[in-house]
C-alpha cells in the first residue's frame, strides 16, 4: 500500500490505523504516486540501484523497497528531521534495502551509479533547479531513466484561492506551515511544458515521454482535496470520491492537464523522443 509507512508520522491512533490500512491520505501526493508508479509498471527493478531525489517522508522509497527487495534504494532528502524519521521507520519495519541520506540535491556526489531516478514535485522548491537537475543526470548511469513529476502553471486562479474559500485556505496554510524551513516553500509556482523540458534537455536528458496529469477530473479532485482538508470533519466523507476521481485519471489518462509526468533518459535516444 503506497504510503502506509506514513502512519509513523501521525500521533492519533485512529489516523495511524487508517494510514496503515489505506496508505497515504494526502491525495495530492497519492495521485502523483499513482501517476509515476503507473509509468513504472512492468519494470523489474530488482538488482537495480534507484535514486529517490527529494524523498520527503519516503513513500516512493519504501514502496519500491518493499516491491523490489533485491533492489537498492538511496533516498536523498534535505530535511534532517524527515531523514531521521525515515531511518527509524526502516529499522522498525526491517526494510534493509533502503538508505536515507540528508543532503542537498545540488551537492550529491554520485556519478554514473543509478539505473533509475525518481523526482516528484521537488525541483520547483529549489531556486537553483538546474543545479539539482545536473546532479540527478550525473547520478544516472548511461541509459538510466528519470521518472519526474512537475507541477504546471494554472491558467487562472484555482478554486481554493478564490473568495472566502481562498481567505480561509490562506490562513490554514499559514498555520500549517508555521516554523517550516525556507526549502519547504516553492521557489516557483510551477513550470510550463517548454520550461521543464528545456531545463531537462539543457543538462543532457533526452525526453522519452510526456504524460499530462491533473486533467479536468484530476484537477477537480485536487480542488476538492484542498478544500476538504481545511474542514477536516468532511474530509473522510469526501475521501472515497476524491480517491476514485484521482485514480480514474490513472486508468484513463487525460489528453491535456495542468501538470505532467516526464520520462527522460541519459544519453540514449529513442523513437519515443519528443
Amino acid at each position: 500500500m503506497f504510503g502506509k509507512e506514513l502512519a509513523y508520522t501521525r500521533s492519533n491512533p485512529i489516523t495511524k490505523l487508517v494510514y496503515r490500512l489505506l496508505g497515504d491520505l494526502n491525495m495530492g501526493g497519492r495521485s502523483r504516486g499513482w501517476y509515476l508508479l503507473d509509468e513504472m509498471k512492468g519494470l523489474d527493478l530488482n538488482y537495480m540501484r534507484i535514486l529517490d531525489a527529494g524523498a520527503g517522508y519516503g513513500p516512493y522509497a519504501f514502496h519500491l523497497a518493499r516491491k523490489f527487495p533485491k533492489a537498492e534504494i538511496i533516498a536523498v532528502e534535505i530535511d534532517e528531521e524527515k531523514v531521521r524519521i525515515c531511518q527509524e521507520i526502516a529499522e522498525k519495519e526491517r526494510i534493509g534495502n533502503v538508505r536515507f541520506i540528508r543532503m542537498d540535491l545540488r551537492e550529491m556526489p554520485f556519478e554514473n551509479e543509478f539505473e533509475i531516478a525518481i523526482c516528484s514535485d521537488v525541483l520547483e522548491h529549489i531556486p537553483d533547479d538546474k543545479g539539482a537537475a545536473e546532479r540527478i543526470f550525473a547520478a544516472l548511469k548511461p541509459g538510466g531513466l528519470l521518472f519526474l513529476h512537475a507541477p504546471g502553471l494554472y491558467s487562472r486562479k484555482p478554486v481554493w484561492e478564490r473568495g472566502i474559500i481562498g481567505k480561509i485556505h490562506k490562513r490554514w496554510f499559514l498555520w500549517h506551515t508555521r516554523g517550516k524551513p525556507k526549502y519547504y516553500f516553492d521557489a516557483r509556482a510551477g513550470y510550463t511544458d517548454e520550461e521543464i523540458l528545456s531545463l531537462l534537455r539543457s543538462v543532457g536528458f533526452r525526453i522519452l515521454k510526456v504524460r499530462p496529469t491533473y486533467g479536468r477530473i484530476g484537477l477537480a479532485a485536487f480542488s476538492l482535496f484542498k478544500i476538504a482538508r481545511i474542514f477536516l470533519p468532511i474530509y473522510p466523507l469526501l475521501l472515497p470520491l476524491i480517491a476514485f476521481m484521482c485514480y480514474w485519471e490513472v486508468i484513463r489518462p487525460p489528453r491535456k492537464g495542468v501538470s505532467r509526468v516526464i520520462i527522460a533518459s541519459k544519453l540514449f535516444p529513442s523513437f519515443f523522443e519528443h
